[in-house]
């Protein structure tokens, strides 16, 4: 008998998600110098979330940078890869 993997998975509302994902970027702690704290801001290296919520934000932030770019400044070519971009435009523009 086989199984419907795809019936089995959980059914997670919008919010529920972005619930999850503010706890989980929130509630990081780390050890330095033997003292415990709390990460203030942006998600923690090495996390398996981190790359994601990278990835999403770089995604935002190219669609607005090449959609409100000047014609003169609009990139014959834009590649990236996680954080790093590599863009062509006119020289000295």
């Amino acid at each position: 008998m086989t199984r419907n993997f795809a019936q089995e998975r959980a059914c997670f509302a919008v919010e529920d998600i972005v619930d999850l994902l503010k706890f989980i970027v929130t509630t990081t702690y780390f050890s330095f110098s033997g003292v415990i704290d709390q990460q203030k801001f942006g998600a923690a290296m090495g996390s398996p979330v981190s790359p994601l919520l990278a990835n999403l934000f770089m995604e935002w932030l190219e669609k607005q940078a090449i959609a409100t770019a000047p014609v003169e400044c609009k990139p014959k070519l834009w590649n990236r890869y996680v954080e790093d971009v590599l863009e062509l435009i006119k020289r000295g523009k």
